[in-house]
């Protein structure tokens, strides 16, 4: 057995011993109570009359006080009834349901209201995405038009260099024409750095 369950006995058992003290003190205590009331009738002369009467009434009187006392409540509770039918046909007890269905018509436009500003949240965000993405292809648009500058540019000095000479360049040549573009395009971005 683990040290948890040993505890756990050790408190049942101990749980049960008290228990059983204690009724048992409670016992002796009922016995010594009713030795001593028998003692004192006996010594006293008093028998116990056995009759069903509480404090000198008999039954039928505590049933008729009873019964008066359940027919006045029944009669405030009709009257209470009674008022709070008149105060329910009140102005002002409407004039509260008229406000409690206005409280409870706000907060449904109030709810809707935060689930349309969510939504909009949710477009911006949306736009803000597009938004970096068109400044992207505006970048990737600049540099296409520069290649394009450079295209027309190696064309040009592809066209002289076959004027000048008769022949179409070389793939040699056309290598040595794209690194020298490729030089000129970032002597620009060196100077800037």
């Amino acid at each position: 057995m683990s040290a948890l369950q040993d505890s756990v006995m050790f408190l049942l058992l101990l749980g049960a011993q008290i228990i059983i003290v204690s009724s048992l003190a409670i016992t002796a205590l009922w016995l010594y109570f009713k030795r001593l009331k028998n003692k004192v009738i006996t010594e006293t002369g008093l028998e116990e009359e056995p009759s069903p009467s509480i404090a000198g009434q008999t039954l039928d009187e505590i049933n008729d006080v009873h019964l008066a006392m359940i027919r006045d409540l029944e009669a405030k509770v009709a009257a209470l009834d009674k008022e709070k039918l008149d105060m329910m046909n009140s102005a002002s007890y409407q004039q509260l349901e008229a406000e409690k269905q206005k409280t409870e018509q706000l907060k449904k436009l109030n709810d809707e209201v935060v689930q349309k500003i969510q939504g909009l949240e949710t477009r911006l965000l949306e736009y803000e995405v597009i938004k970096d993405e068109i400044g992207l292809f505006s970048q990737v648009k600049a540099e296409n038009e520069k290649l394009k500058e450079t295209i027309a540019e190696m064309e040009k000095r592809m066209s002289k260099q076959k004027i000048e000479t008769n022949e179409e360049p070389g793939i040699e040549g056309l290598l040595t024409e794209i690194e020298a573009l490729t030089a000129e395009s970032q002597e620009p971005q060196r100077k800037k750095a």
